[in-house]
């Protein structure tokens, strides 16, 4: 019996161990990922493609509405982690240009298939921006969106200007730069060329 138990933990400790190793390894392949995945949405310097969606109002929403304001594609799910906090950093930068010569919008992208999920979420994060519904993801193959959160920005113009997938510490710094706009994080200044 006691060397039914000992082969028993044995094998436990070996596929633990080959679990270990493996999700470290996937885990460092997440990592190493994370500008790949940026690049794959990023097509700088291109038309943006056309985006017209039902709002949280109701309202169809376009982003051709907007041209002549840069604007943040900003693609989201309520059961998304990370977007949980980007949300209040996007929101501070909002509020900071609201008014002033770096004045953009954000068009807050759902891809939640639970209206009532999205619904909770932009108002638990306090979104005083256009919500969107795309629960068909009709516009993520377009974008190029690959993962949420996913951030594009969309110049006076109506080309992409900038294109990120995945959230870290650099994302605000490297958004308030493509924007132009004031803002600090974590002691580092993300205005214009920083």
């Amino acid at each position: 019996m006691k060397s039914k138990l000992s082969a028993a933990g044995a094998i436990a400790a070996v596929v633990l161990a080959v679990f270990t190793v493996w999700i470290t390894a996937r885990a460092k392949s997440l990592e190493e990922d994370i500008d790949t995945r940026a690049e794959a949405i990023t097509k700088t310097g291109k038309p943006a493609p056309a985006l017209s969606l039902p709002s949280l109002e109701g309202k169809t929403v376009s982003l051709a509405d907007y041209r002549g304001k840069p604007v943040v594609v900003a693609y989201w799910a309520s059961w998304c982690t990370p977007c949980k906090a980007e949300f209040p950093i996007l929101n501070r930068m909002y509020q900071n240009a609201r008014g002033t010569a770096e004045e953009f919008e954000i068009l807050a992208v759902s891809v939640d298939e639970d209206r009532p999920a999205a619904e909770s979420f932009a108002r638990d994060i306090g979104m005083k921006y256009p919500v969107l519904l795309d629960p068909e993801r009709k516009t993520v193959d377009a974008f190029h969106v690959e993962s949420v959160p996913s951030l594009l920005v969309v110049d006076r113009s109506g080309q992409i200007a900038y294109g990120r997938s995945g959230f870290d510490q650099r994302a605000p710094i490297e958004l308030a730069g493509k924007l132009g706009v004031g803002f600090r994080f974590g002691g580092v200044d993300g205005r214009r060329g920083n």
